[in-house]
């Protein structure tokens, strides 16, 4: 069958608007995807009134910083509006998103094609495959001998792997519209006390050149340059606030774990694991949980390839003279024998294959990433600038939460700027409590954007790090705790239920 194409910009504009009407959904049906103004009645209303006064001739800029998959879904659910002109910048010579391969549930999937239905096309493309998941406890206990293995069957899950996607989704967007190569200094902005269209973004690039736009987006990762403007008003890398204070929500924070992910064929992982635990004809997502470590194998291009990806708490950093040091660098390294040391309790022949296999590829140092995260921050908006993914929030990449967390953003995001009218309406409305606001619209839908994404971030990032104590084998507050795997097989099972 033939993979449908995306059109060019011209086409997109008549792609109709996946909440233009209720009819998917209905007004009675609960789908959290029914319609991201649900309780931003005030936006609404203001919309209306927009929409009946706005120009055709304007036109929304919006500047997209950072290459990974959020930015390309924002991207491309940008540029099925007529009125809206987006630009995606990154330092790096090729766009790129790193890391443990993406699960998505049916949700999320539902996610991307309301961003744009073609999206379904790159995920089959970029060889997703349909998995079902198993836990396992790896290691014996002195209560609990032998490995004990559950399969939860999650029916439409789908593996994929993150650069397969993101090349997949940026390959058929016009290459002006690509940026690589670009150094941003700064980020600032103007305020919109004046009302009406007088707020704006700029960026300022190493080569002294500055460009305004409507709307910034900030999705440049952890460390992100947006993220210092939005919390602390300083958009340099500066980290006090206005009141030359340090925010402690600017600077990301160890959070207590590192992994590494490897990518094999699937010829070379079933030599070193045993094709016992891979079969092409049934995939299945299968982690392994031991004391204070998981270790995870999945499918990937249509099951041609399995990626692995080990994890460990990290140690509690010590100083020279004894005190809590002020935190671990970027990356746990290990010799070959230390690597294989941490892991050895998980005997099975799946999690030595799958230390062999990290061995077989770094044969002298050995790097975990180390996973980090934010304190939570007073808004996910400033002016005109906004936050997205890991730029707002870092989460736990196990179960998918980061990255679904972010498509979640994106869809919301995109549809939020879709429905605004052009940058330079001013209007003008009153809040519920009979407030007179006056600014222009764009402005507004960060202010909703943040209203619904926020929130939402916070409960995920925590379950999230609760679904990460669980699969590390911790519980509460991180401590250990006697493996039992009936115990841990349903505590999983009821996270999952949770989806986070």
């Amino acid at each position: 069958m033939a993979t449908p194409q995306i059109s060019p910009p011209s086409v997109w504009t008549s792609i109709s608007d996946p909440w233009s009407s209720q009819q998917a959904c209905g007004n009675d049906d609960p789908s959290p995807y029914s319609s991201p103004f649900i309780g931003l009645s005030d936006f609404d209303s203001m919309s209306d009134h927009a929409s009946s006064t706005s120009s055709s001739a304007h036109v929304i800029r919006v500047a997209i910083i950072g290459g990974g998959l959020g930015s390309a879904c924002l991207l491309r659910g940008l540029l099925r509006y007529p009125h809206i002109a987006a630009d995606l910048y990154d330092a790096r010579p090729r766009f790129r998103d790193e890391g443990p391969a993406l699960d998505l549930s049916e949700a999320h999937q539902e996610v991307l094609r309301a961003l744009d239905p073609a999206l379904d096309a790159c995920l089959d493309r970029a060889g997703a495959v349909y998995s079902s998941v198993a836990l396992c406890v790896g290691t014996a206990t002195t209560s609990h001998g032998g490995i004990d293995v559950s399969g939860l069957p999650i029916p439409g899950r789908r593996t994929v792997g993150r650069q397969a996607l993101l090349d997949e989704i940026l390959s058929d967007i016009p290459p002006y519209l690509l940026h690589t190569n670009t150094h941003i200094a700064s980020v600032s902005g103007t305020s919109e006390a004046d009302g009406g269209g007088g707020g704006a973004a700029f960026l300022e690039f190493v080569d002294g050149t500055r460009r305004r736009y409507d709307i910034v987006v900030g999705a440049d990762g952890t460390h992100s340059l947006a993220r210092s403007f939005v919390v602390s008003g300083q958009g340099s890398g500066q980290t006090s606030t206005e009141t030359g204070e340090e925010d402690p929500a600017h600077k990301p924070v160890s959070a207590g774990s590192w992994t590494l992910p490897l990518e094999v064929p699937l010829a070379r992982a079933q030599q070193a694991m045993s094709p016992v635990y891979l079969d092409p004809q049934s995939p299945c997502r299968a982690g392994w949980i031991g004391d204070g470590i998981f270790m995870q194998h999945d499918f990937l291009n249509h099951g041609r390839d399995v990626q692995i990806s080990l994890s460990a708490i990290l140690p509690p950093p010590v100083s020279a003279g004894g005190s809590a040091a002020a935190g671990p660098a970027w990356a746990k390294l290990f010799t070959p024998e230390e690597f294989e040391a941490t892991f050895a309790q998980n005997r099975s022949p799946a999690c030595q294959g799958m230390v062999k296999l990290v061995q077989s590829v770094y044969t002298i140092q050995i790097a975990g990433i180390v996973q980090m995260q934010h304190v939570p921050t007073r808004s996910y908006a400033r002016g005109r600038v906004c936050l997205l993914g890991g730029a707002a929030h870092a989460a736990s990449p196990y179960h998918g939460a980061s990255g679904g967390l972010t498509l979640e953003q994106a869809m919301v995001l995109a549809t939020l700027l879709g429905h605004s009218a052009s940058s330079g309406v001013g209007i003008r409305g009153f809040t519920k409590s009979g407030h007179s606001v006056e600014a222009s619209l764009p402005y507004y839908a960060l202010k909703a954007y943040d209203a619904v994404c926020r929130p939402r971030a916070d409960q995920v990032v925590q379950a999230a790090s609760d679904v990460a104590n669980t699969l590390l084998g911790r519980g509460g507050g991180g401590q250990s705790r006697d493996l039992d795997p009936r115990q841990y097989i349903g505590t999983f099972t009821a996270e999952m239920a949770c989806g986070t």
